[in-house]
């Protein structure tokens, strides 16, 4: 997760320069990109595995995407996470930093409702090319993925319908459209990436606190905006990170899996922003997690719907992921059926390796893990069947196509995030605790701020981005 939260820190850096809410999903992304590895060869797998952070997988690639399969099995889990991070459990709600204050909630660490997590990703190639069959079997094996022909360039507006049609039931029907029909003649492959998120806050806000307030976009010097924005006092998970210049606050969602974090520097503008994104590390983040306590706040925060279309191609470009999108330097030839079946884990993830249920995971920086503990095998992990292992063979594949390769056209990542008195996705009614007096902590978020939502037994970053303007 640490090279999660490092590709998440990259991408948010360069969206950060173009967008006011560059909010996206750094896990979803990751594992299409992961996903791309199963097919990819040569300089192509080389940079993919290096725009990923693994060179330290390059020769044993099934290792890396067993782990990717056992986290996101954690992801969709519904079981009581045993072990949150500290602020859940260890202290009760402090006025400031009065450490004798009243336990207003007794420490108690509930069992989780449920909540949904769902990450699906998906490639859409053009009709008549055959896919390879390891490829169709171990995208679904390790990333739960579906491959499938469309008709890009006889009908674009059935293979819209169809990649569409996936997208609205991967989210429950919050994304309903993920592309145009206006694909290029030449279109050969579409690789799309979703991540749906339902949770209602912990404690939610009251609906008629919310009102217009200023929304300072470059900081308190120049013009604020009118924003909606909701209001809080409660109880809530806090670090005034001296040593960045910069404060956390986290607000849990029901279920004690996950929570937004809202971290902002101190005196924020734009430009201040996009320097803290730049050099906010995975370490970082997990120093101020690990300080965090529970304190008694006044807490403001826009209401805010996020609604971002995005194209990687160009970002993933600036990265160093180029020869995937060239259509005469492309190699993605194991996902092209060919003549000769191949061992796909002699020739493409390497010698043999552990089985899952025994690979532990790297001591991660974000939500620092107890040193001693070690992951839980997931169920996706098994080895291959039998039957593969039969039929496998050592001889190097041969080239399928002369001239331009399979490469892909378009790389769509679609989030839609709503942030409201509830939580996301709406839900029961409730209120949240008031206090007769107003805390000594205030955490406005009315100036550029950094939007993390995290999920506590992964320490994936769900979703990730810098907001710079919240308005519509």
């Amino acid at each position: 997760s640490r090279a999660v939260t490092e590709l998440a820190r990259v991408i948010g850096a360069i969206m950060g320069q173009q967008s006011n809410a560059g909010v996206f999903s750094p896990v979803s992304i990751a594992c299409a990109l992961s996903l791309m590895l199963i097919g990819a060869e040569g300089e192509t797998k080389r940079e993919l595995v290096r725009v990923l952070g693994f060179q330290q997988f390059e020769n044993n690639l099934q290792n890396m995407h067993q782990l990717y399969s056992q986290m996101l099995n954690d992801l969709a889990k519904t079981q009581f996470d045993v072990r949150p991070p500290s602020w859940r459990t260890a202290n009760p709600c402090y006025d400031g930093d009065d450490e004798g204050g009243i336990d207003y909630d007794d420490g108690s660490y509930e069992a989780p409702a449920k909540d949904v997590i769902r990450v699906t990703n998906a490639v859409f190639v053009q009709d008549g090319v055959q896919l390879d069959g390891n490829f169709g079997y171990f995208s679904k094996h390790y990333y739960n993925s579906t491959a499938d022909n469309v008709p890009f360039a006889t009908d674009p507006g059935r293979a819209a319908n169809l990649i569409n049609g996936w997208a609205a039931r991967s989210t429950e029907g919050k994304i309903r459209e993920i592309v145009s029909t206006s694909f290029a003649a030449e279109t050969e492959m579409v690789v799309a990436s979703a991540l749906y998120f339902k949770g209602l806050w912990s404690e939610m806000f009251e609906k008629q606190a919310t009102e217009l307030k200023p929304f300072y976009p470059d900081g308190h010097e120049r013009p604020g905006k009118p924003v909606l924005t909701m209001a809080s006092v409660g109880c809530f998970p806090y670090y005034d990170a001296r040593e960045l210049d910069a404060k956390i606050v986290g607000l849990s969602y029901q279920g004690n899996k996950t929570a937004l974090y809202i971290i902002m520097p101190n005196n924020s503008t734009r430009q201040r922003m996009q320097e803290f994104q730049r050099n906010l590390t995975p370490a970082m983040i997990g120093e101020m997690v690990s300080k965090m306590a529970t304190r008694k706040m006044y807490l403001q925060l826009p209401k805010m719907r996020i609604s971002n279309t995005i194209n990687l191609r160009d970002v993933l470009q600036r990265l160093g992921l180029r020869t995937i999108f060239n259509p005469g330097q492309s190699d993605l030839s194991g996902m092209v059926a060919r003549p000769v079946p191949l061992n796909i884990y002699e020739t493409r993830f390497g010698g043999s390796t552990p089985d899952p249920s025994s690979v532990v995971f790297p001591i991660d920086d974000y939500y620092p893990l107890n040193p001693t503990e070690g992951r839980r095998g997931g169920t996706n992990g098994g080895s291959q069947p039998n039957t593969f292992r039969e039929s496998a063979s050592t001889a190097k594949p041969q080239p399928v196509k002369t001239g331009n390769q399979l490469h892909v056209s378009e790389f769509i990542h679609k989030v839609e995030l709503d942030i409201n008195e509830k939580g996301t996705e709406g839900g029961a009614i409730t209120t949240s605790t008031i206090f007769r007096s107003l805390p000594s902590i205030h955490f406005r978020a009315d100036a550029p701020f950094l939007l993390l939502l995290g999920h506590d037994e992964t320490k994936l970053p769900l979703f990730y981005g810098s907001i710079y303007d919240p308005s519509p």
